[in-house]
């Protein structure tokens, strides 16, 4: 029983109201909060990875070109009322978007939904997408045993591939110089990160 429960709030976090709801619950405005200093620099075009309704749209300075990226119509249908003609259905591993044509892609809350092999395949994504000066934005919970109300949230989280700080960082190790790796926490403890391309990088 507990894991039909599971697998019908999992089911459940895919439409659009929902989602939101549940990222408010889980801390989302304290996380906005220092996201939005950290947009505060983007300039340019601007994909948002797994971005599902669009909620960053907010965050970003007004002159940002943004187009949120996400494998599930639900949450994109909301997006599409947050902010019109920037929902985008692909997949991060396969983006439909044109080589360097991308100033700054955000992954926020995304890595721990992906695979070993996924996630390097995201990030080779990034790279061919990004222009030559690009960066990446990526922040996400980090797996830390000590943090009782961390483990919970786990228990109950879609994503299933949890990374301690150390693992996410050598995951954008072959790919990127990583200009700034910040932490904080909530219920989870977060990693929040700043990188560039590293130069020679092939996708």
């Amino acid at each position: 029983m507990p894991g039909v429960l599971l697998d019908t709030l999992h089911k459940a976090a895919s439409i659009g109201w929902v989602y939101d709801l549940t990222q408010f619950l889980a801390g989302a405005p304290i996380v906005h909060s220092r996201l939005r200093r950290t947009f505060s620099g983007c300039r340019g075009r601007v994909v948002d990875i797994g971005g599902g309704t669009g909620t960053l749209r907010g965050l970003l300075p007004p002159a940002c070109v943004y187009t949120c990226l996400d494998n599930e119509m639900p949450k994109l249908r909301r997006c599409a009322t947050k902010a019109p003609g920037s929902a985008l259905l692909g997949d991060a591993t396969q983006m439909p978007i044109e080589s360097g044509s991308v100033d700054v892609v955000t992954a926020i809350f995304v890595t721990h939904h992906l695979t070993d092999d996924q996630l390097q395949e995201m990030l080779r994504e990034t790279t061919r997408v990004l222009t030559p000066k690009g960066r990446l934005i990526v922040m996400d919970p980090v797996w830390k045993p000590s943090r009782v109300p961390g483990r919970i949230l786990w228990a109950l989280d879609r994503g299933s591939w949890p990374r301690t700080r150390d693992q996410l960082r050598a995951a954008l190790d072959p790919h990127f110089c990583v200009d700034q790796w910040d932490g904080m926490a909530i219920y989870h403890e977060y990693i929040l990160g700043v990188c560039h391309k590293k130069p020679g990088s092939v996708p």
